[in-house]
């Protein structure tokens, strides 16, 4: 935890312009307002899955499964609110962007699902060891 908030510490110091090309996600958006809202997204996670992790360790006399059930779908509801949240910000937009999840491989559809099977198993994991 105290590693989390020290990376987004190191991230919120650095300098932001860089070479490297930016997707369209945000494409309406300057450098510096992007970069501002990829540290607080990666600020406010962090806080959430520390308040996650106490409150698992404060639940651990309930069956692992009821937990896990719930983490479970904790994390579903949050990734259709990110995706719903990007579609409006796309949707407002004036400039043409990409839509959210528009892959034109199946690659990026194999790693969504690669992600959630390990993320299942990671909760899995978080919650027998507290």
């Amino acid at each position: 935890m105290v590693c989390s908030f020290f990376g987004v510490a190191l991230i919120a110091f650095a300098n932001p312009a860089e070479d490297e090309p930016t997707g369209t996600i945000f494409a309406g958006m300057d450098e510096r307002t992007r970069y501002v809202l990829g540290v607080g997204a990666a600020a406010l996670m962090s806080m959430l899955l520390s308040v996650m992790m106490v409150t698992t360790k404060f639940l651990k006399d309930v069956h692992p499964s009821v937990l896990f059930f719930y983490e479970q779908v904790t994390a579903t509801i949050s990734a259709l609110l990110a995706v719903g949240l990007w579609t409006l910000y796309n949707s407002l937009q004036s400039t043409e962007v990409n839509a959210p999840l528009s892959f034109t491989d199946s690659w990026p559809w194999f790693e969504y699902l690669i992600s959630g099977v390990l993320n299942v198993f990671a909760q899995m994991f978080m919650i027998f060891s507290l």
